[in-house]
């Protein structure tokens, strides 16, 4: 990068910033709890803003998903 910085640098370099600070949902599907708990760890350590939500199977939490979508319908 060259200093000083031009006005597009900094306009990409607040973008890049504003997405890393956005919400964004994850879905971990690990069996073993100790592997979720530690992706989990790792991810937490990023910097991004995740909301990771945990689970065994992700087909049990499609399915699961697909009841919820099926009784609000």
């Amino acid at each position: 990068m060259k200093t000083p910085l031009d006005a597009g640098h900094i306009a990409s370099l607040l973008q890049a910033n504003t997405r890393r600070l956005w919400p964004t949902a994850l879905l971990l599907a690990c069996a073993p709890e100790l592997g979720r708990s530690m992706v989990a760890r790792v991810l937490a350590r990023g910097g991004f803003n995740l909301a990771v939500d945990g689970t065994e199977s992700w087909r049990s939490r499609v399915a699961a998903t697909a009841m919820i979508v099926c009784r609000i319908l």
